[in-house]
């Protein structure tokens, strides 16, 4: 499992915007993942192209040019990642999810195809065989953890060793 993870990662460094593009269109119910796999190729493709005019042609700026290609590939994974998790119901946080990106876009690719593969938004739309999580958990399970969180954080913080009032 974790081989194939690994080689599908490895492949998303070249294929992340085709991925991604139809992770995105997955997501939106579209049937043309084209016009998010262009964009997302020449952003990312932007980044090696304009380093490359800066250093064999000396256009000045140019590397400028690259960083804002780079970032906007970013930030469109990163809108990706947050769509999948709005449409799913994941609860995340958008920071994290875009400094994740930032330096691990393979591996966010990768994750977002196998949720997607796994029927996440099945689940969602409670469609198929899957039942949601309330219907698996009764109330009387729900308040027992509960419970069993109040009484660990009622002893948090106390302890047997009180400093003594002199």
């Amino acid at each position: 499992m974790a081989a194939r993870l690994m080689k599908e990662t490895l492949k998303n460094i070249f294929l992340g915007p085709y991925n991604c593009g139809k992770c995105l269109a997955r997501i939106s119910g579209s049937k043309h993942p084209y016009v998010w796999q262009i964009t997302l190729s020449i952003l990312l493709i932007g980044l090696p192209v304009f380093y490359a005019i800066e250093i064999q042609l000396g256009i000045p700026g140019s590397s400028s040019i690259a960083w804002t290609c780079y970032f906007g590939f970013i930030l469109y994974v990163t809108g990706a990642r947050v769509l999948l998790r709005l449409r799913c119901e994941i609860p995340g946080n958008l920071i994290a999810d875009f400094l994740i990106t930032l330096f691990l876009w393979p591996s966010i690719i990768v994750q977002m195809t196998e949720h997607l593969d796994a029927g996440a938004l099945n689940i969602v739309n409670k469609t198929g065989d899957h039942d949601s999580l309330d219907d698996r958990l009764d109330k009387a399970s729900i308040d027992s953890e509960m419970d069993n969180i109040a009484k660990l954080y009622a002893g948090f913080g106390t302890s047997s060793t009180q400093p003594s009032g002199k």
